[in-house]
């Protein structure tokens, strides 16, 4: 009885409120009320969804659900034949990517020299080796394509270059890059054996590093230009069918990979606790973000009510 009873006082006093008071005090309220409310709501989900979409895009476009990598103390993936087999045999799996990596030097507008102050235009890079078709199936590669066109087959001297090398993005490396480069244009890369020169096909451009800062070339053009023995890999990225099957399949997998000195990890794994630290670091600063709008909001809403009701006759 009595908390119906001061229900219908306060919804007397709420009422009264709402019907004298200035309109534009209403409105105020109404306003600040509102900020606050997405503030709470909206600035943590916002944080937190930064870090989940790039944890997303890591898994769907670099390490799949699965990806192998050479144990701690090595350099390389060896003997992977029998691991390659292991895969391609495994039911559960239903897309891989085998990579190659290494360091190069990649020259543009090489043919210039010798103008007038042109300077060389030299820098340091990854190169990767892959299946074009097996890299596009496991991490749709090609949809990273912002100038020119995605390489299918072997061809002998196409390359994809990534933004992170072009001075012309956003995302080039600053004091790294090259100068001038668009589709169609030759650049030289030294490797083990003597320099080559491959046709830029297309520009690579994502959120992610591991794309934006390595040349990708064919396997076959990957092997021929650094000498490297096909059986030593450096990447092997997967997905799977179900995902209700990942802990069993990597499970399998490791097993496989110790004797190419080599560790499955699940995407979740291999990226550390660095994605797992930043969530929690977005969801306190959101708390903290949120606790003083909600102390902002409160003693603005006391000073305009107070003020309303004391300029009020009784």
């Amino acid at each position: 009885m009595n908390s119906l009873k001061s229900f219908r006082v306060g919804f007397f006093l709420a009422s009264r409120q709402i019907k004298n008071a200035n309109l534009w005090v209403n409105i105020l309220i109404i306003f600040i009320m509102t900020v606050t409310f997405l503030n709470l709501v909206f600035i943590s989900g916002l944080l937190e969804g930064l870090v989940t979409g790039a944890s997303k895009d890591s898994r769907e476009h670099y390490s799949g659900d699965i990806i192998i990598t050479p144990d701690e103390d090595k350099i390389n993936i060896i003997n992977s034949n029998n691991l390659i087999e292991e895969i391609r045999e495994s039911p559960e799996i239903r897309s891989y990517s085998v990579r190659y990596l290494q360091g190069a030097q990649i020259e543009a507008n090489y043919s210039l020299f010798f103008e007038p102050n042109v300077e060389r235009n030299a820098i340091t890079g990854t190169i990767t080796g892959i299946d074009f078709e097996n890299e596009n199936k496991t991490t749709n590669l090609e949809d990273f394509i912002v100038s020119g066109e995605y390489i299918y087959g072997n061809p002998q001297n196409k390359v994809l270059v990534g933004s992170g090398f072009l001075a012309e993005y956003d995302s080039a490396i600053e004091g790294s890059t090259l100068e001038g480069v668009e589709v169609g244009d030759k650049i030289k890369i030294t490797a083990s054996t003597s320099p080559r020169e491959y046709v830029v096909s297309g520009i690579l451009e994502s959120k992610l590093n591991q794309i934006n800062n390595r040349v990708f070339m064919s396997t076959q053009q990957f092997i021929s230009l650094t000498g490297r023995s096909p059986q030593i890999t450096d990447e092997i990225a997967i997905t799977i069918f179900d995902p209700q099957t990942l802990e069993e399949t990597r499970n399998k997998l490791s097993s496989a990979a110790e004797s190419s000195q080599a560790k499955a990890e699940t995407w979740r794994e291999s990226q550390g606790q660095f994605f797992e630290d930043l969530s929690m670091t977005f969801t306190i600063l959101g708390a903290v973000i949120g606790a003083i709008g909600l102390a902002v909001a409160s003693v603005t809403l006391f000073i305009v009510i107070f003020i309303n009701a004391i300029s009020r006759e009784k």
